[in-house]
């Protein structure tokens, strides 16, 4: 005998099915060809449907990134000049002290008059950089917002209302760079 298999041919009634062809040819019986096969394509489709999951995992946790970057990177940008504009502010207090002298010359007020005017450019300036300055007098004392340097004994306003300012305070884009130094108002004892 030889080592070649054996292909039955089957008379013209029966026809064979591919199953059986398969399992004739690998030497394996149909039912169980049939049980690894299904066994095998539902490990693949769980292995499948895993992997898509931690594809769009991925593609979510990438995105969740590019959006944190994108807002850090605009928060930077909209605090960026914070450090110089710190430092520039006491020139500003030194115009508005300038600019608050008494002058009794012609040439005195020419000079007074430039001196505004380089004020106002630069407190232009600093608006459309995105500085405001705090609004102090007649407010209730913040310290978010206000440094109390000094208490004020009065009946005239109620107790913690600002009554005046030693120095401005200053915010950049709603963040205060520079709390207002202020008197508030205390009752008397």
């Amino acid at each position: 005998m030889s080592d070649k298999k054996r292909i039955d041919i089957f008379d013209e009634d029966s026809t064979p099915s591919t199953e059986g062809a398969a399992a004739q040819a690998a030497d394996v019986p149909v039912e169980g060809a049939a049980e690894d096969l299904s066994e095998r394509l539902a490990a693949l489709e769980a292995e499948l449907a895993a992997a898509r999951e931690a594809h769009l995992r991925s593609v979510a946790d990438l995105q969740n990134f590019r959006r944190r970057v994108n807002e850090e990177r605009a928060v930077q940008l909209q605090f960026a000049n914070e450090g110089l504009i710190s430092e520039v502010l006491p020139v500003l207090d030194n115009f508005e002290r300038a600019t608050g002298c008494e002058v009794d010359t012609d040439a005195a007020r020419n000079l007074l008059r430039g001196v505004c005017m380089v004020e106002q450019q630069f407190r232009d300036i600093l608006t459309r950089f995105g500085v405001q300055r705090i609004v102090t007098l007649g407010q209730f004392f913040d310290p978010a917002q206000h440094e109390a340097v000094e208490r004020v004994v009065t009946e005239e306003v109620c107790e913690g209302t600002i009554v005046g300012e030693v120095e401005p305070g200053y915010a950049l884009n709603g963040r205060v760079i520079r709390p207002a130094r202020v008197k508030v108002a205390v009752a008397p004892h």
